[in-house]
């Protein structure tokens, strides 16, 4: 990838970020310090929340309360329940310990782009770009509908800052007109990529995710409820999570299976197109890891990022991207274009050094590599009046893989 002027001190964005994550109060694991690499993707969880599966809930309940001899409070959810734990316990801890004794229990996820969280990540920084690209001039011809759960779209307001356009829940991103966080501008790049590669296809967005570029198990589910409550071609999930050792995500695996079965009820064939990440690992990350599942992984396209052709017009891997058997597509990932908020919005690269964007950047993920796939298949689909589905599975023919250009 190419390196800019701009470019950050990754140290010091580093202990940055961790600050920030331990400020919110999120734990991470393995801990580590700005410097120090680790070799596992890093688990990122609500310290004082445990969430157990619907079949094990009472179990759960019952243990806890032996536990602690006292009725522990919880939220119940359709996939799962989120227990409110005592001060000074910790949810990766006691985990560990109930899984021993069978219980689906996890430390309550938290979920975060596809940037290599907390450290900066081998996916670059945002840089201007002078131009929109050139969209694909043939439009859809079929009424296809995309979901988007990420950040939302932003655009820089007249009296300054910047403001999401048409989302519900609102929050500042940048006050002085300064983005600092990776999430701020995330899904209104996706939302550009998709408009380039199919033009007239109908894109939603759910604003899920913080633009620090965080969010709980329990709020994506909730928002991603709600975005496919209508109805879905096309779900769009570019971040995700790891897990720890011995520990699985309770209840996601359910709510995936209800996202495909509302979709169903409304006459549509749900594709869920999902990010592989950008740790440079196999190590699965979730959800696109649960492409290979036997109950739902026909619907999802678990997407890594492909680097810009070399002299013989080979493209390979993408230095950052994960990989394994679970990633089932590769796209283009390296120095897309796409928008990017405008009016003279600047991005902070470090202490001393921001740049201007005028609409529109060069950026590079696993995040950006996934609507391109999703929107190369929804093209196929167009051209043979199928539903995004079929198309992905005849486009896959049961390869192990498949890569767009």
């Amino acid at each position: 990838m190419k390196p800019h002027d701009a470019a950050r001190d990754p140290a010091v964005f580093v202990d940055r970020r961790l600050k920030h994550l331990r400020g919110l109060g999120v734990g991470l694991w393995p801990c580590f310090e700005a410097g120090e690499e680790t070799h596992d993707g890093v688990v990122l969880y609500q310290p004082r929340e445990l969430v157990a599966c619907t079949e094990t809930t009472d179990f759960v309940r019952s243990q806890l309360g032996s536990r602690f001899g006292k009725t522990i409070d919880s939220t119940t959810r359709p996939d799962f329940t989120i227990f409110h734990l005592p001060e000074g316990v910790d949810s990766l801890d006691l985990s560990a310990r109930l899984r021993c004794a069978e219980a689906n229990v996890a430390p309550h996820p938290v979920l975060s782009l596809t940037q290599g969280v907390p450290r900066i990540g081998p996916g670059d920084d945002p840089r201007p770009h002078d131009g929109a690209g050139s969209p694909d001039p043939k439009q859809m011809k079929n009424d296809y509908k995309v979901a988007v759960v990420d950040t939302g779209i932003l655009e820089a307001s007249a009296t300054g800052g910047v403001l999401p356009a048409a989302i519900d829940h609102p929050d500042v991103a940048a006050p002085g007109r300064i983005i600092d966080w990776y999430g701020a501008a995330h899904g209104t790049f996706i939302h550009g990529i998709y408009q380039r590669r199919s033009p007239g296809v109908a894109v939603s967005h759910a604003k899920a995710v913080s633009d620090v570029g965080l969010v709980t198990l329990d709020s994506f589910v909730t928002e991603t409820d709600a975005a496919v409550a209508e109805g879905l071609d096309v779900l769009n999930l570019s971040l995700g999570m790891y897990t720890a050792p011995g520990l699985g995500i309770p209840g996601l695996k359910s709510a995936v299976k209800r996202w495909i079965e509302t979709c169903a009820k409304q006459g549509k064939e749900l594709l869920i197109a999902a990010a592989a990440g950008n740790d440079a690992k196999s190590q699965r990350f979730y959800p696109a890891a649960l492409s290979d599942d036997p109950d739902v992984g026909h619907a999802i396209m678990s997407v890594g990022a492909l680097d810009r052709p070399d002299d013989n017009g080979e493209q390979r891997p993408a230095v950052f991207s994960n990989y394994g058997n679970w990633v089932n597509a590769w796209a283009p990932g390296v120095d897309l274009v796409s928008d990017y908020a405008g009016d003279g919005l600047e991005f902070q690269y470090d202490a001393a050094s921001t740049l201007p964007f005028h609409g529109c950047a060069e950026w590079s993920g696993t995040s950006f590599a996934t609507p391109y796939a999703a929107a190369a298949v929804l093209r196929y689909a167009d051209d043979h009046g199928w539903s995004a589905r079929a198309a992905w599975h005849e486009i896959r023919s049961g390869r192990p893989w498949v890569m767009f250009d």
